[in-house]
């Protein structure tokens, strides 16, 4: 980390690398591109967005502009701090385990609690939400390391779920 600065949570440098990626951008944008790519998998509430932004920027790593008539809209951009710091954290090695939720792992985890309708109903909602998210990654997943990962997720997901919706009670 620079000095002067503390370490970041793992949701700043999501904000700090979709502005480095986007260029001068609003927290707006952010959330749609976030949106479009790893934001299924690392959720940001929008409103979290503008106070990570204004952080970054008290400490040196965005450059921010506020228009001065219209929407006042505020524009952020990174500084050389800022893309050192995410050259360094890119660098770090991630000793963290991944972390993947949701109510339907949560659901099934207690399943045995359940009546077989339920475990049934949410099986074939999964085998739907996770063809959905297939459909969505599109042609992203060509380029994007992420969203590979997220497409490979999604499709051993979709073959667990729909096995066991077709599995007799």
């Amino acid at each position: 980390m620079t000095s002067g600065t503390r370490e970041l949570s793992a949701t700043a440098y999501v904000v700090l690398g979709m502005v480095a990626r986007l260029g001068v951008t609003t927290p707006y944008a952010v959330k749609q591109a976030l949106r479009r790519s790893i934001g299924q998998h690392w959720p940001v509430p929008h409103a979290q967005l503008y106070a990570i932004s204004g952080r970054l920027q008290e400490q040196g790593l965005l450059e921010g502009d506020q228009e001065t008539s219209g929407r006042r809209r505020k524009t952020y951009c990174v500084t050389e701090a800022g893309h050192r710091a995410l050259r360094e954290w890119l660098r770090r090695p991630d000793a963290e385990p991944a972390e993947i939720r949701g109510v339907a792992w949560l659901k099934l985890a207690f399943s045995d609690l359940a009546d077989p309708e339920s475990l049934s109903r949410l099986a074939a909602e999964q085998v739907e939400q996770h063809r959905g998210r297939i459909a969505r990654h599109g042609t992203a997943a060509a380029s994007d390391h992420a969203t590979q990962l997220a497409l490979e997720l999604d499709r051993a997901a979709l073959r667990f779920w729909t096995g066991l919706a077709v599995r007799p009670r």
